[in-house]
């Protein structure tokens, strides 16, 4: 675990934002050797702004709500050095946690697509998400730590997980 806060206030927080995307950009940088990497709320949040749904990536990777409905931003490598961005979607969050229309739009703002369905038997996304190059891994590490904190509501690092499955 990593902690993404500390005793400075906003100084202490940002130092920790830093060693979260720090920490995020190097495990991305060896996602090659992995299947995936997690980085998952562990402790219960305060009542936030956050609504359902599910896709490929969490099918395989989320085949059943994590403990509790927390949010959670998971990764997975592509063919041709792309990578998969996913920020879990209401399906997959407890009514506490359920994104509303300002976390919605802090989503859209930051660059996720919405979740969607494919007709005619294609993939579905129901959780926003992001292809990227592998060569974006510092930015898509920045993305996600600025969706935990302005969309998921997290101010604390220490209450998330990054995993390696």
């Amino acid at each position: 675990m990593v902690c993404v806060s500390g005793s400075n206030g906003g100084d202490g927080a940002s130092a920790g934002r830093d060693r979260l995307r720090a920490e995020l950009t190097a495990r991305l940088d060896a996602i090659a050797d992995v299947d995936a990497v997690i980085v998952e709320v562990i402790a219960p949040l305060q009542a936030t702004a956050v609504q359902p749904q599910e896709s490929w990536f969490s099918k395989k990777f989320r085949s059943k709500p994590p403990p509790g409905g927390q949010p959670y931003v998971q990764f997975a490598a592509l063919e041709e050095n792309w990578l998969h961005m996913e920020a879990s979607s209401n399906q997959f969050l407890a009514p506490q946690n359920q994104l509303d229309d300002a976390a919605v739009a802090t989503l859209e703002r930051l660059g996720w697509s919405p979740p969607t369905a494919v007709g005619g038997g294609g993939l579905e996304h129901p959780n926003y998400f992001v292809d990227r190059p592998l060569a974006e891994t510092p930015e898509m590490a920045a993305m996600a730590v600025q969706t935990l904190t302005e969309a998921f509501g997290v101010t604390d690092a220490s209450a998330l997980r990054i995993t390696q499955v």
